[in-house]
Parts: structure tokens; C-alpha cells; sequence
């Protein structure tokens, strides 16, 4: 049987600080999401490692470090953390000497620091598959799943390649995952269009986009700016890139060739507006194509925000992307490339920063700092596919997640608001039940309120992602 490196498997490393992390939540990073901060982070945990092959610290990464508490300066070093550091009591005590005094801002890894690494390994037509293991008791395994990922040329010994069979990373290439694509089509006879009470008015006055560009082949067009495009969006050319005002999000829409002719002339200037079907000008108004004269209003939410510390931004997402996001989640999972159940909430599968969702995330934090009217960025964001029974659990959330997005993008069946499951807020003013549509989100203080959902009543599947969001100034770790 042929054997292929799974080209969808990534690694995790958790970190637990004593003091600067909760043992229930530790410090997660992918390597998929930053390869330098992981080799930052494994390096910090290789004593034994040449000098030359560690990577060299920005100031930014040293404030990093230290705001995590994996580098303390010298006074703040527990006996503890001296003795691990050299091979035994008498070794140390004569290793460990206070700087000098013109060195007093020197630092030393915190040693009482604990390293585990996960691999997950989706399966097709399964789930995923997360495999854990202790840096301190399996150092041998740990060392062989970090060669995997980072090793140039990928050579492995007998026994190396059974063990990395038996985890998955070579498999064979019918366990791989399809690939599954997030384009949305510029029509709207899709079957997950939202339901017509979801789509907005068909406005009597309307304007062309002026954000847009065509991509004929790899490369984004020039007008394009983006953060960041996973490899795991599959997006096939030619293509027609909007940028929505109302969401400052850079949408990829296939184009129906029976359109391609008309659509080209309208962003020439050679079809005027008033010469469009009514099915053209309804489709293309829910695209973002054409805008209407009236922009969202951003200063109801503010107030409301400011009220009452949550507001709820109706339609966060247009119905095309509404419909495009339904279709790339449902095949994700049914590819199986979520994890199915975490240690906060058994009845559900995600994955965190799902590279669709982060797609999103890296874009309409713009809308959010002009809500909250405060400098914001994106920390992290985590889809969750709940199914019957789900129950999330009363909680705050992390120092990463300050400010939080709760963005609905699927229910089945669909529902409207007044039959949407409830997430509840614990507010100053009371318990707030707040019912959210397809694309509609609600944004709150994650960290500072607690807020949950009570169990999902049966027959019915909900998708939601999470979208957390620091202050522009904050320093520590954004996974």
C-alpha cells in the first residue's frame, strides 16, 4: 500500500506556566499559524541545542515571553527553577551566579515551565484525530513529531516511519481529506441562500462598488490587500473580488459564465445601471456589487454598546457570503477536519483558527474597533459546530479574548430569530437572552462577563465562530 505525508496534519504546542496560565486553558499555538513562535517556544525548551540554531528574539518577542512567564529576571527565580537547570543540587548551586550589578535586567527561562505537543491528523470522512504527548516523558516522540513538521527533507528510520504510520502522518491517501473550497457564486438560485425574510429590501437607488479587481490567474489582483489566505482555501481563477463596505471584508466570487459578458461591461462603464434586470440588481446588491447611498449606522451600535456593554450588528455577513460560509462548513466537517468534542464542551466539533473563519477575522476587525471605538486587533477565533444536546458551560474568557464576536453562520434547520438558540449574558443591568440570525453577530466583553448556552434542543446543528479581539497596545500571546 502506498504511503503519503498527510498535507493536512498540524502540531500543537501547550505550554502551562505556573501563575501566568490556567492548567484548563494553556498557552496554544499551531504551527500552521506562526512557525517562528513555535521554533521561538520549542528552542526555549531544548537546553541541550546549539547556540546557532536558535532563533534570534525581537524586543517584541522578549515582552512576549516575559508577559507569558516563560522569562524571569534572576530575583524572581524559585530554588526550584535553579536546580532544573543544571543535572543536579551541587552542579547548580555552582552554575547560578547573581549578575553583576550593571546586569540586573537579565533574564532566565522559567524552568518550572511544562511543554506538551499535540498532533491532529484529520481523517477523512471521520474527524480529527489529536494525539497528546508530555515533553518531560516522551522526549524521544516529541523530538520525532517536531522533525516532521520542520525538517526540510523528511528522511525517517524504519521504526520512525512505523510510529509516524500508527499517529497518521503517513497514511494512506484515501484517509486524506478532500480539499474544500470557499467561493462563493455570483447567483442566488443556491440552496442555502437564507430564507427571504433574511434578505434586505431591493433598493430603488444604487451605486457601483469601486472596490473591486479580476483575477485571472495565481496572483491577487493589485487593488487586493489581504492579512491572510490560508493554503487550506482552495480559490479557482477567474475570480471577481469585492470589498464590502459594510463589513471591510474581500470577498472571492466565481463568476457564471452566462454573467461574465454583462458584469464586465457594468465595471467598464459600457451597461448603465438602469439597463440591469431586477434579478441582476437583487443578486449584486446582496453581493456588495451595488452599494445603496446610505452607509450602516455605526453610532446606534455605539450607543447601545455603551449602554448597555453589548450590541448585536444585524447582518455582519451578506447573504452570498452567508450562503458560501454554509456550504465550506458543512464540508469541512463532513471531510473531517474538525475536531469532534474539547475538555470545555462535549457536543460539538471545531477547530480553532479555522483558516475560512480567520480569513474573515483578519478583515472586519475595522468594523469592530469603530463599535467598540476603541484600537483593536485580532487575537485568535474558534468555529464550533454544536448538535443536539450541546450545552456550553457559564465562563469568562481569557485576557485574549477582551472584547468577543459570537458570529451565527449556519443553523439546520433554519431558524428565525424568534426560534434561534440563546446565548445569555450576566450583565450589570441582569441575565440578557440575545437570538441571533444566519450572519448576524453580537459583540460583548468576553473576558469580563459570563455568558452561556443552554443546552441545543434535539434535531438541530448550529455553527457559530468566535472572533476575540485585544487592544491595539496589548503584548501577549494573540493564539
Amino acid at each position: 500500500m502506498p504511503w503519503v505525508i498527510h498535507p493536512f496534519a498540524d502540531l500543537k504546542l501547550g505550554i502551562w506556566v505556573p501563575g501566568y496560565s490556567d492548567p484548563q486553558q494553556p498557552f496554544i499555538i499551531k504551527w500552521s499559524d506562526d512557525p517562528r513562535l513555535c521554533q521561538i517556544f520549542w528552542s526555549l525548551f531544548q537546553a541541550s541545542e546549539p547556540a546557532e540554531e536558535q532563533p534570534l528574539l525581537h524586543a517584541t518577542d522578549i515582552a512576549l515571553l516575559r508577559h507569558m512567564g516563560l522569562l524571569l529576571p534572576f530575583e524572581k527565580l524559585s530554588l526550584r527553577g535553579i536546580l532544573a537547570s543544571a543535572t543536579d543540587e551541587s552542579t547548580a548551586l555552582q552554575t547560578y551566579q547573581p549578575p553583576p550589578e550593571s546586569k540586573q535586567n537579565w533574564l532566565s527561562f522559567n524552568f518550572q515551565a511544562r511543554l506538551q505537543v499535540e498532533v491532529d491528523v484529520p481523517l477523512r470522512h471521520q474527524h480529527v484525530r489529536a494525539q497528546l504527548f508530555d515533553w518531560e516523558r516522551q522526549p524521544d516522540i516529541c523530538r520525532l513529531l517536531w522533525r516532521f513538521f520542520t525538517a526540510t527533507h523528511k528522511h525517517f528510520s524504519v521504526q520512525e516511519a512505523r510510529i509516524l504510520q500508527q499517529l497518521g502522518l503517513l497514511c494512506a491517501p484515501d484517509k486524506v481529506p478532500q480539499a474544500v473550497s470557499y467561493t462563493p457564486r455570483l447567483q442566488a438560485d443556491d440552496p442555502l441562500y437564507p430564507y427571504a425574510a433574511r434578505v434586505q429590501p431591493l433598493a430603488e437607488s444604487l451605486q457601483l462598488n469601486p472596490s473591486w479587481g479580476w483575477q485571472e490567474g495565481p496572483d491577487l489582483p493589485e487593488a487586493v490587500q489581504l492579512p491572510f489566505v490560508s493554503d487550506r482555501i482552495q480559490m479557482q481563477p477567474p475570480l471577481l473580488w469585492l470589498k464590502d463596505p459594510r463589513n471591510h471584508i474581500w470577498t472571492p466570487f466565481q463568476v457564471p459564465a452566462e454573467h461574465k459578458e454583462r458584469l464586465q461591461a457594468l465595471l467598464e462603464g459600457k451597461l448603465p445601471l438602469t439597463d440591469l434586470t431586477e434579478a441582476e440588481r437583487r443578486t449584486w446588491q446582496d453581493a456588495g456589487l451595488l452599494l445603496t447611498a446610505s452607509r450602516p449606522d455605526r453610532q446606534t451600535l455605539q450607543k447601545q454598546l455603551a449602554a448597555t456593554d453589548f450590541c448585536v450588528i444585524p447582518g455582519l455577513l451578506n447573504p452570498l457570503q452567508i450562503a458560501a460560509a454554509r456550504h465550506y462548513l458543512r464540508s469541512i466537517h463532513q471531510e473531517g477536519y474538525l475536531l469532534n468534542g474539547d475538555p470545555f464542551v462535549s457536543n460539538r466539533f471545531g477547530m480553532h483558527n479555522e483558516p475560512m473563519c480567520r480569513f474573515l477575522h483578519q478583515q472586519f476587525y475595522p468594523v469592530i474597533s469603530e463599535i467598540t471605538q476603541t484600537p483593536l486587533k485580532a487575537s485568535y477565533c474558534y468555529f464550533a459546530l454544536y448538535h443536539s444536546g450541546a450545552r456550553l458551560p457559564r465562563h469568562t474568557d481569557r485576557e485574549q479574548c477582551a472584547w468577543n464576536v459570537s458570529l451565527v453562520l449556519d443553523t439546520d434547520p433554519e431558524q428565525t430569530r424568534a426560534q434561534a438558540w440563546p446565548i445569555y449574558l450576566e450583565l450589570p443591568q441582569g441575565i440578557e437572552a440575545v437570538r441571533l440570525e444566519m450572519g448576524d453577530a453580537i459583540v460583548y466583553r468576553g473576558s469580563r462577563y459570563p455568558h452561556w448556552r443552554n443546552p441545543l434542543p434535539s434535531g438541530s446543528r448550529v455553527s457559530v465562530c468566535f472572533f476575540h479581539f485585544v487592544d491595539a497596545d496589548f503584548d501577549g500571546l494573540l493564539f
